[in-house]
């Protein structure tokens, strides 16, 4: 799958629900200024997507950072590598999504 200019994915999922497997990824929006989550059923290739604006995927990355630092879950410090710690947040937030299959078609 080609990626258009100014954009590149971040980090990769694939996710099993009931027979069918999703591949989920997060890509830069280095033009638009944010990130896109994407979601495709490999079988069917039916496909969603979304965008979040860098303040908002910002505001959320400060408080998953926030919250593992308050459980001791950091296994590095806030800031040591930027790029490494909005990747572990953006596959949590892949991790966190929600699927649901079509009644009808499965879809």
């Amino acid at each position: 799958m080609a990626l258009l200019p100014g954009f590149r994915t971040l980090v990769e999922r694939r996710r099993k629900l009931g027979d069918r497997v999703f591949r989920l990824w997060a890509e830069d929006l280095d033009i638009r200024k944010g990130v896109r989550v994407h979601a495709l059923d490999a079988v069917s290739l039916a496909r969603a997507s979304g965008d979040i604006c860098d303040a908002d995927v910002q505001a959320m990355f400060d408080d998953y950072w926030k919250r593992r630092a308050r459980r001791g879950w950091s296994s590095m410090p806030y800031n040591s590598n930027h790029h490494d710690e909005l990747c572990e947040f953006l596959s949590c937030l892949l991790d966190g999504l929600f699927l649901e299959l079509n009644q009808n078609d499965g879809e």
